[in-house]
């Protein structure tokens, strides 16, 4: 087969994978209320426990026809490369060319966690909630950031 007609199936099934599991996204929601599971006695907390799970599901099922399709190049997107290494100059960040990889990412976690932290914090105070109120679902938070910060990137 031509080179041309590969690359075109190789896209075209891609792009049939992407399309699938961006519709389930948007029917997830709906289709993990009807699951007969509990985690938690609060409605809320277990719906959205349900989702999430299905959300980290539905990726590893991305991943894995990602992984079918092209196994060189996943492994080489998933592969951790030199950290050591300059990074390239991220002006607007306030990176400059000379630094490393380790740096621009460290630099780069503080500034996103300050960043979301301050919408938090001015989000929280307009909700007059007290901390006392919020300190037992602090687990659920933490597993749910993860669940949805690996769905992000998957």
């Amino acid at each position: 087969m031509k080179p041309e007609l590969i690359l075109l199936v190789e896209v075209t099934i891609a792009i049939i994978i992407i399309a699938l599991a961006s519709t389930a996204i948007f029917r997830l929601n709906g289709l993990v209320s009807k699951i007969n599971v509990r985690v938690s006695c609060d409605a809320y907390l277990n719906n959205h426990a349900k989702y999430q799970a299905a959300l980290l599901l539905l990726s590893l099922i991305v991943l894995f026809f990602a992984y079918v399709q092209n196994p060189h190049n996943l492994m080489l997107l998933l592969s951790v490369g030199d950290i050591s290494a300059p990074a390239d100059s991220m002006q607007w960040f306030g990176i400059a060319e000379n630094k490393t990889w380790i740096f621009a990412g460290i630099y780069l976690s503080v500034v996103i966690t300050l960043g979301t932290l301050s919408f938090v914090y001015i989000q929280f105070r307009k909700s007059k909630i007290c901390v006392g109120e919020i300190l037992p679902y602090v687990g659920w938070i933490l597993l749910f950031s993860l669940t949805n910060s690996f769905s992000e990137e998957a």
